[in-house]
């Protein structure tokens, strides 16, 4: 090959390199809204997601009678949020299945759609009082069947666990709802928190009660010191868990 030509070779190779860069800044400039808006939604995502370190959090307050002993299981809290046929077709009945394109508004607006109708099925009753404990965590499949009349019946942090899988199961993407478990006026509660756009900051949606409402901080049952979160997928925490029923396992 001579000179003449590696030069055209060369030129011809430089040319599509810049064709190529061209395209790829035109499409960075012409991405549809609802790709920016997605875009947008995941950045905040991986923020929060990196806000707080990451833990392997057990609950150890689930035991099974096996052959000759009990067993006390260390499930993670994470496996509590999962989303069973059942809860997928509650949420397909009330028509809650989220098709809209994923940006902060949408999501936002749908969470608290799947939590107010949530709220309606509803009835708190202490552990101590359907369990003899004074702390039972439920899997969402068995939270799903128990029931008094018309509603579900448990405490705060079955029905946290519980709205989280239904709101999973409607199809919201993950990130910006999460299970939040702390300590309040009151003691020791957990409840459902998610990010309002409005806003620009997480806040509190209260799962133990009959109408959807959103908790401030002057109500004796706002969460003022959190001890960890988590959604289907991470579990977050800044601090050393020492209770009997949650151990850190990292």
């Amino acid at each position: 090959m001579d000179s003449k030509s590696e030069s055209s070779e060369s030129n011809n190779k430089k040319g599509e390199e810049i064709i190529a860069e061209i395209k790829r800044l035109l499409g960075k400039i012409f991405l549809s809204k609802a790709t920016l808006d997605r875009l947008e939604y995941d950045k905040l995502v991986e923020f929060y997601d990196n806000k707080y370190p990451t833990k392997t959090l057990r609950y150890f307050g689930t035991e099974v009678k096996m052959k000759t002993s009990i067993k006390r299981l260390g499930i993670h809290v994470c496996d509590y949020i999962h989303v069973t046929q059942s809860m997928r077709e509650w949420v397909e009945r009330k028509e809650l299945i989220f098709d809209k394109p994923v940006n902060m508004e949408n999501v936002w607006s749908h969470i608290w759609k799947v939590y107010a109708e949530f709220t309606k099925y509803t009835r708190y009753k202490k552990d101590i009082d359907l369990f003899g404990v004074n702390e039972q965590w439920l899997s969402n499949m068995s939270q799903f069947y128990i029931t008094s009349g018309n509603r579900w019946v448990g405490d705060c942090e079955n029905f946290a666990l519980f709205c989280a899988g239904l709101i999973e199961a409607s199809g919201v993407p993950r990130g910006l709802y999460r299970v939040t478990a702390g300590n309040t006026k009151l003691g020791g509660h957990a409840t459902l928190t998610a990010y309002d756009p409005s806003k620009e900051m997480w806040v509190q949606l209260e799962t133990t009660a009959t109408m959807p409402s959103e908790i401030s901080e002057t109500n004796p049952i706002y969460i003022n010191t959190v001890w960890f979160s988590f959604d289907g997928y991470k579990a977050f925490t800044n601090k050393r868990i020492e209770q009997v029923e949650v151990r850190d396992n990292a």
